[in-house]
C-alpha cells in the first residue's frame, strides 16, 4: 500500500447524478489552493503538503430545464512526512500522517463518500553490519474512515474489504457501522552484497485496512503474506556475460481467518550479455489454494494450480536505437489460458530526447469470468445465491507511445498515448455449484435451461423444479 499517492488531488468527481437527462460532469476537481514546504529541521527531512478542493457541479439538461447536482464536496488534504537518517544512513526512521476531510452534507454525497479519512505511519531500517551486508527494515500503518452508515456499508461491501462473505467467520458485515480502522506493516531482512542473496519478508494487511481516500492500493486488505528469496549473482565479466542473476523463491498468503489464499515458487534469472544486450526470464509455479474474491463477496471458490512465465529482451541501452521484446503466458489447466507479446522500439536522436513506440498483442481464454450475483432460496448450497461465471475469449490490440523531452534544467515535457482495441465472446454460462471447490453446473445441462436471444440471456437453472428463472 502507499499512504500518499498524489493524483487523489485533483481526481475527477466521484459523485454521479440521479435525475435523467443529459449531464455536463467536471472532468476534474478545482485545486482551489495549494502549499508544500520542505526543509531540514533539526536533523530531520520534513516534507508538508496542504490542499483545497473545490465543490464541483453537475448541470443536468431535462428537455430544456437544467438543474443542478453536487458530484463532488468540497475538500481538504494533508500530508505530513518526515525522516531521519542516523550515522551516516547506516539506521534510518521515519514518520507518515495523512487526513482526508470532505463536506458531506449532499445526501447523495454522504452516502458514497468518506467524510473523514486518517492515516498514521512509521518506518525504518538498520544496517547490521559495518559493510552493510546485512539490512531489516519494514513499516507499519493504521488507517481510521467515518462516514454515514451507508458510506461505510458501501465500503464494507467493496471489493478492497468484502465483509459480507457468508462463510468468513472473521469478518462481520455491519450496515449500522459510522467507522472502519485497521492496521498493516511489513518487516524484511536481506543480505544484499557478495555472491549469494537473499530477502526474506513477513507482513499483514488487516481487514479493515483502507488507505485510499488518500493513498493507493490495488491488492485487497485481510491478508497475512510470508516470502523468501535467495539469490546468486556473478557479478565479474566473463566470457558470455557482464552480469548474471539466479534467484529461486517461494511464497505463501492466508486471510485472518487461516485460509490459505495464494502459493507460488518463483524462479528468476536476469544478466547482461557482453555486448551490453540485457534479458529476464521469470517463472512461476502456483498449486490449488482456495479464492476469497472469485465470487465477489460469496463464498470461497478453489482455484486451480497453473504456471506463468515471462520474458524480456534489450539491446544496448547506451545506443541511439532501442530495441526491447516482452512476453508471456499463462496456463491453468481447465480454467485459463493466456499469452501476450510487445515489442518497443526506443529513438534517442539526442541526449535530451526519447521517444519510443511499442505495439502489444493479448489473448485470452478464461472459463470462469465474473457475470454477476443472483439472488435465489433455492440454492443453498451457496447461502441462497447463484454465482454465476462464463467462459471468454478475449483479443487486445495495443500501444504505447512515450516521448521524454528535456528542454533545460528546469523545463521538461513527457507525453504519453495508448491507444487499444479489444474484443471478447462469451459463452458456457455456468453457475458455482458449493463452495470451496471447482464445481460449476453449466446451463443448458442437467434439467436447465438456458435461452439467449436480443443480447439478453435467462436461464431456469433446474427446469421444473422450485428455482424462479432469472435473467442476465
Amino acid at each position: 500500500p502507499q499512504f500518499f499517492y498524489s493524483r487523489r488531488i485533483g481526481r475527477a468527481p466521484q459523485g454521479y447524478v440521479t435525475e435523467p437527462g443529459y449531464a455536463d460532469i467536471p472532468d476534474r476537481s478545482t485545486i482551489l489552493g495549494a502549499a508544500k514546504i520542505t526543509g531540514k529541521l533539526g536533523g530531520w527531512n520534513v516534507g508538508f503538503v496542504n490542499a483545497f478542493t473545490s465543490r464541483e457541479i453537475a448541470e443536468i439538461d431535462q428537455e430544456g430545464y437544467r438543474i443542478r447536482q453536487e458530484v463532488e464536496p468540497f475538500s481538504y488534504y494533508g500530508i505530513l512526512r518526515a525522516q531521519k537518517d542516523i550515522k551516516e544512513g547506516r539506521h534510518g526512521f521515519g514518520l507518515m500522517a495523512t487526513g482526508v476531510m470532505r463536506n458531506t452534507s449532499d445526501a447523495t454525497i454522504g452516502g458514497i463518500l468518506n467524510k473523514n479519512a486518517f492515516s498514521l505511519a512509521a518506518d525504518g531500517w538498520s544496517f547490521l553490519d559495518e559493510k552493510r551486508t546485512y539490512v531489516v527494515g519494514g513499516w507499519w500503518g493504521g488507517t481510521r474512515i467515518e462516514g454515514s452508515p451507508s458510506d461505510i456499508a458501501r465500503l464494507q461491501r467493496s471489493s478492497l474489504h468484502y465483509f459480507q462473505r457468508p462463510d468468513a467467520s472473521h469478518v462481520s458485515y455491519d450496515p449500522g457501522a459510522a467507522s472502519l480502522s485497521g492496521w498493516a506493516g511489513r518487516v524484511q531482512v536481506a543480505k544484499q552484497r557478495g555472491h549469494l542473496l537473499w530477502v526474506f519478508g513477513v507482513g499483514a494487511i488487516s481487514p479493515g485496512f483502507d488507505p485510499n481516500d488518500l493513498g493507493y492500493q490495488r491488492s485487497a486488505s485481510d491478508l497475512v503474506n510470508v516470502s523468501f528469496l535467495p539469490g546468486y549473482q556473478w557479478t565479474k565479466p566473463g566470457k558470455v556475460f557482464q552480469y548474471f542473476l539466479v534467484a529461486l523463491g517461494g511464497l505463501q498468503s492466508y486471510d485472518f481467518g487461516g485460509n490459505k489464499i495464494s502459493e507460488a515458487a518463483v524462479g528468476i534469472v536476469q544478466g547482461m550479455f557482453r555486448n551490453f544486450w540485457n534479458f529476464n526470464v521469470e517463472l512461476v509455479y502456483f498449486p490449488e489454494t482456495l479464492n476469497n474474491r472469485l465470487t465477489r463477496g460469496g463464498p470461497m471458490a478453489l482455484s486451480l494450480a497453473g504456471t506463468n512465465a515471462s520474458f524480456m529482451l534489450a539491446t544496448d541501452s547506451r545506443k541511439s536505437f532501442v530495441l526491447e521484446g516482452f512476453g508471456g503466458f499463462e496456463r491453468i489447466p481447465g480454467d485459463m489460458d493466456g499469452w501476450n507479446a510487445q515489442v518497443s522500439v526506443r529513438w534517442k536522436p539526442s541526449d535530451n530526447i526519447s521517444l519510443s513506440v511499442g505495439p502489444q498483442y493479448m489473448v485470452l481464454s478464461n472459463e470462469t469470468q465474473w457475470i454477476g450475483r443472483f439472488v435465489d432460496p433455492v440454492k443453498t448450497s451457496t447461502y441462497g445465491s447463484r454465482y454465476v461465471f462464463g467462459h471468454i475469449d478475449q483479443k487486445v490490440v495495443s500501444a504505447e507511445v512515450r516521448l521524454n523531452w528535456t528542454f533545460t534544467p528546469q523545463l521538461s515535457l513527457q507525453a504519453y498515448l495508448q491507444p487499444f482495441i479489444a474484443v471478447g465472446a462469451y459463452d458456457r454460462f455456468k453457475e458455482l455449484d458449493r463452495p470451496r471447490a471447482y464445481a460449476y453446473n453449466t446451463f443448458g445441462e442437467n434439467g436447465s435451461t438456458f435461452v439467449q436471444a436480443g443480447g439478453r440471456a435467462t436461464v431456469d437453472p433446474d427446469g421444473e423444479g422450485p428455482a424462479a428463472p432469472f435473467s442476465f
